[in-house]
């Protein structure tokens, strides 16, 4: 084609925001076209982060399990303990919160009460927060024990009748194997 030409069509696009807006349309169309062309490394879905629930119910399950295994490792027969708690939920924080009443509708008794929750906050260092009120610990699903002396029934009764006293816990959710040699 010749110069004449390209310019009686560049003409017959119309006025100059349209010519702008079509050939920056083109331009990021080859622009897209070019880097699916181009060989890049591919980029991985970094994981989920935990939630701050979820790495306190781990911190807490994870206390546990040493805790219980020092203390089961002194009970006597017990020697070499290994514990694995398993939680059934992350515990629940529960937080302050104001109620607003209100009697009135439109200056004249309504004769029903309208009421308005809203949790309270306090400024501090890190911004505006909730208050909480009471925080409960993860309920507690199960728990293993495998120790060298899991096998005897003796040594059984002993870390059952702890584990059990300790956590609160029944003993059907209690189980105690021998560690394997």
């Amino acid at each position: 084609m010749d110069k004449e030409r390209w310019k009686t069509l560049w003409k017959g696009l119309g006025d100059k925001k349209s010519r702008l807006l079509m050939a920056l349309g083109i331009g990021g169309m080859l622009l897209i076209l070019l880097s699916s062309l181009v060989p890049g490394k591919k980029e991985q879905a970094a994981p989920l982060p935990e939630t701050a629930a979820q790495q306190t119910a781990a911190a807490y399950a994870a206390g546990l399990e040493s805790e219980l295994a020092a203390f089961i490792s002194k009970i006597e027969g017990a020697g070499e303990t290994k514990v694995l708690v398993m939680l059934e939920n992350n515990g629940e924080t529960r937080y302050l919160r104001a109620e607003n009443s209100d009697r009135t509708k439109g200056g004249e008794a309504s004769g029903r009460d309208s009421y308005a929750e809203e949790y309270v906050l306090v400024d501090g260092a890190d911004g505006r927060r909730t208050v909480a009120v009471s925080v409960s610990e993860p309920e507690i699903r199960g728990v293993a024990v495998i120790c060298r002396g899991g096998d005897q029934p003796a040594v059984q009764a002993r870390i059952l009748e702890t584990v059990t006293t300790l956590l609160d816990i029944s003993s059907a959710r209690v189980s105690i194997s021998r560690l394997a040699e």
